[in-house]
């Protein structure tokens, strides 16, 4: 019985125009995606461990703190993107401060091919690296030097760069 009703309309849309084919088709797809996504559209999300980790003590996912600790991984990956040779670039640490700074040593090669270490500090505003020795030091020792802070390495090298 399923079998005749998909020939019969198989052959029904084969003796259809280009024109009118392609509205058919357009047509159920269209109505694929409003059936897919007609549930969602207004609904709330079940509460999950976002709301277990809140009551726990825990920050909320969308924590102002969150956004500066993915902001802190996002300018790992523009001191990457600032090397002379980027594929070089090993990240060795990277510690988010309290205070929302950020602290990073890594290794790249440099314009002689030779690896250099180096050290950056994101204040929050800014990328100062251990380039600019000028006003590095006295921002790497206010922010960094002797300071323990949260360790975020492993996820800036996997989510990141």
């Amino acid at each position: 019985m399923a079998g005749s009703v998909a020939y019969s309309l198989g052959r029904a849309f084969g003796r259809l125009g280009l024109l009118a084919r392609i509205f058919v088709v357009a047509g159920c797809v269209a109505g694929l995606a409003f059936c897919m996504a007609g549930p969602f559209v207004g609904e709330k999300p079940p509460p999950g461990p976002p709301v277990v980790a809140a009551a726990q003590g825990a920050e909320p996912p969308s924590s102002p703190r969150d956004r500066q600790r993915g902001a802190a991984a996002a300018v790992a990956k523009a001191l990457k993107a600032s090397m002379k040779n980027p594929d070089s670039f090993q990240l060795e640490d990277a510690l988010f401060m309290p205070d929302g700074s950020a602290c990073y040593t890594y290794r790249a090669r440099n314009s002689f091919n030779a690896i250099d270490r180096g050290a950056a500090v994101f204040d929050g505003t800014k990328l100062v690296t251990s380039d600019e020795k000028r006003i590095f030091k006295p921002i790497w020792k206010k922010l960094c030097e002797g300071k323990s802070g949260e360790d975020i390495s492993a996820y800036v090298r996997m989510f990141v760069l």
